[in-house]
């Protein structure tokens, strides 16, 4: 069976590689095949592991008989446990929520490279998610590679679902202070000066407002607008801390209900953030991920009534929600200069 398996592994590689330049349904089996099976390492280790005690202690124990019979009890111990070892997985992956934010990030990454239809909505303060954590020392040479393919896999979804993008953030002038509030009590920097602190800070709302630039950039492209002519609101709203909805990403029919727990409180009195009293760590994510088209369609529909309500109240107009096809780009040649 082994055997069988590792042929399969290696056919499906002989055949990417000779449709490598022409995208097949063969290229997405071996590209979903080789995710999934990374995805289940973990798993496939510790049902192997077991089936291996176990197989020991069998042979242990029945010494006698013919050898086939000993054999064939052997395949069905590792095929018991590994099976046993994958759906135990498949079901803590529906009900657990998930904690670690890189974890979370190549999840997304996945769900954002293999999505061509659909909504794609990220809401959140600032689009970096994970840049802070994933930063190393005090100077950063160079863009943290998970948050590279984060960013890349959002602009270029972005570039795919261009009638249907957004990202909803705080104001981008806000995005410093927010970071600035956040760094200035973690353990790492308690011994840095606030010019120091004030350039950390500078960093990582650059990063943040060059990924938003850069989804909105890639949106133009999609719809072969050019970026002077293109309305980039339609496609990232700036909300206030204040009336800031439930963050969440959408990508098709994928829905990630988010949770952060250490964000910096926005005080209107002093028009800046506050950070949070106590113990000053990382932000803690909890994420619940799920695959449901139903519920994003539901999410997505408020979404856009609360942004359409928004720029009614901002415009002026009356507060009620009539219309949202103001914030699709539903043709290109209509898009105010």
């Amino acid at each position: 069976m082994a055997g069988v398996c590792i042929s399969l592994l290696c056919l499906l590689f002989v055949m990417r590689g000779h449709y490598k330049d022409r995208p097949t349904i063969l290229v997405e089996v071996w590209d979903v095949t080789r995710a999934r099976m990374a995805e289940s390492q973990p798993a496939l280790l510790i049902g192997a592991s077991i089936a291996s005690i176990c197989s020991g202690l069998h042979l242990f124990y029945t010494a006698g008989g013919p050898l086939h019979d000993q054999y064939d009890k052997i395949i069905e111990i590792y095929i018991t446990a590994i099976t046993a070892s994958l759906g135990l997985k498949a079901f803590y992956n529906q009900i657990a929520p998930i904690t670690d934010v890189n974890i979370l990030l190549k999840r997304v990454i996945s769900d954002l490279n293999k999505t061509t239809d659909g909504q794609l909505w990220i809401v959140y303060p600032a689009l970096n998610i994970g840049y802070y954590r994933n930063r190393k020392g005090i100077k950063q040479e160079r863009e943290p590679a998970i948050i590279a393919e984060f960013s890349s896999a959002v602009k270029e979804c972005a570039k795919r679902l261009t009638h249907t993008a957004h990202i909803v953030t705080y104001p981008t002038a806000l995005y410093q202070p927010l970071f600035h509030s956040y760094i200035d009590k973690q353990p790492e920097l308690k011994n840095e000066s606030d010019d120091t602190k004030n350039k950390i800070a500078e960093e990582c709302a650059t990063n943040a407002n060059n990924m938003a630039t850069g989804f909105v950039q890639h949106v133009a492209e999609g719809l072969n607008v050019e970026i002077a002519k293109f309305d980039h609101t339609k496609n990232h709203h700036e909300l206030s801390p204040l009336g800031f909805p439930q963050q969440v990403i959408i990508i098709g029919s994928v829905t990630y209900a988010l949770l952060s727990y250490g964000l910096p409180v926005f005080d209107p009195a002093c028009n800046n953030f506050c950070a949070i009293s106590g113990d000053h760590k990382l932000v803690d994510i909890l994420a619940y991920r799920r695959e449901d088209s139903a519920l994003a369609r539901l999410i997505t529909g408020h979404l856009l009534k609360l942004i359409t309500l928004h720029n009614n109240h901002k415009s002026g107009k009356s507060d009620t929600v009539s219309d949202t096809s103001t914030l699709t780009n539903s043709n290109p040649t209509e898009v105010k200069e």
